[in-house]
């Protein structure tokens, strides 16, 4: 008899134990955390989900804003759809979130209504690629964003960059670019700056308390007004431009940094920060540097800021050598090495100085 209970006992176990492991994993299914930072390197590459005129109809997404919700954006789903089948985009410089999922059912989103209490949405639309969605959320500021997949719902949570990061810093590889576009042996100059920002991006990408924000990674030259509009939404604590060098006398070559001379920081301000650009840049490249100069009249962007901001220009294009050294992968990448170097060397200054 006591045997026989102790068999049933044991049997009891079994089940008990499978039923729970079969819970966890239905848990498990249902909670899926969406994979984030592929979204903003797709935007830096020229990648993403955007399409021509031709290609796109885009439409009105239904939307149903609930106050009380605690989620800023809730997405319905299908039953069949997992965190492999969601991309999430953020294109900050539009103020624009999108998202793509695959394997939705055609008419989905025509009976199926946003929910969240959608506080910061000023506007949303979709378009239909079979079964493959693309929603863009239009937002009223720059958001960064967590995102998890739970009961048949995407569920998107909205933060404020400083709510999310530690360290801002406004990356601007348009300084002082020309919009005709100057040329190194065929490259223009905004390619160059362009280049050297992007591998900056995979640089920093370990750094998980910094994060960098681009004024443009695109094909236009952004205005000063939206160059503003980005420092003022992120709320960095400082600005890098980046920019090229030309003059008549072809004979001049190296590194020269600008930096804002009205606004003073002691021991952590503008003038430390150009200093460490021009040095790291420098020496990243086993380059020249020549020295610090005074941001003048002309120089708005960098006149305008009250945060600590300074332009490294890394070369002339102007000098033969300099200009052929520009157009390589291993030197844009050391002068991309010296800008990271020369922004981690800043933070431990003004940590230090605190």
């Amino acid at each position: 008899m006591r045997q026989k209970q102790m068999k049933i006992t044991l049997l009891a176990g079994i089940i008990y134990a499978a039923a729970a492991m079969y819970v966890m994993l239905m848990a498990a299914m249902s909670r899926i955390v969406v994979i984030e930072d592929g979204g903003q390197q797709e935007m830096l590459s020229g990648g993403g989900m955007e399409k021509t005129d031709e290609e796109s109809a885009w439409r009105d997404l239904l939307l149903k804003a609930e106050p009380e919700s605690k989620e800023d954006i809730v997405i319905p789903l299908e039953q069949d759809i997992k965190a492999e089948n969601v991309t999430i985009e953020n294109h900050y410089m539009d103020k624009e979130i999108w998202i793509e999922i695959e394997g939705m059912e055609k008419y989905f989103y025509t009976k199926n209504e946003i929910g969240g209490n959608l506080s910061m949405v000023e506007g949303a639309l979709y378009e239909r690629d079979g079964g493959t969605f693309r929603m863009k959320f239009k937002l009223d500021g720059i958001y960064e964003f967590k995102s998890v997949l739970e009961e048949r719902h995407l569920c998107v949570e909205m933060a404020k960059p400083t709510e999310m990061y530690e360290h801002i810093v406004v990356i601007d590889p348009w300084y002082g670019a020309d919009p005709a576009g100057g040329k190194a042996q065929g490259t223009k100059a905004e390619q160059i700056t362009l280049d050297i920002a992007k591998r900056m991006e995979d640089k920093m990408r370990s750094e998980d308390a910094v994060k960098l924000y681009y004024t443009s990674m695109g094909e236009g030259m952004p205005s000063l007004e939206a160059r503003m509009e980005i420092l003022k939404e992120t709320a960095a604590d400082f600005y890098i431009g980046i920019a090229v060098n030309r003059t008549d006398d072809v004979s001049v070559y190296g590194l020269e940094a600008v930096y804002n001379g009205t606004y003073f920081i002691p021991k952590a301000g503008s003038i430390e920060l150009a200093d460490m650009l021009a040095r790291n840049g420098a020496e990243a490249v086993s380059g020249r540097a020549n020295g610090l100069t005074q941001a003048e009249e002309e120089d708005m962007i960098v006149q305008k800021i009250c945060i600590p901001s300074a332009v490294l220009k890394v070369g002339y294009l102007s000098n033969e050598k300099e200009s052929s050294l520009l157009e390589t992968d291993v030197y844009r990448d050391g002068l991309a090495e010296g800008i990271c170097s020369a922004v981690k060397e800043f933070y431990e200054k003004r940590e230090s100085v605190k």
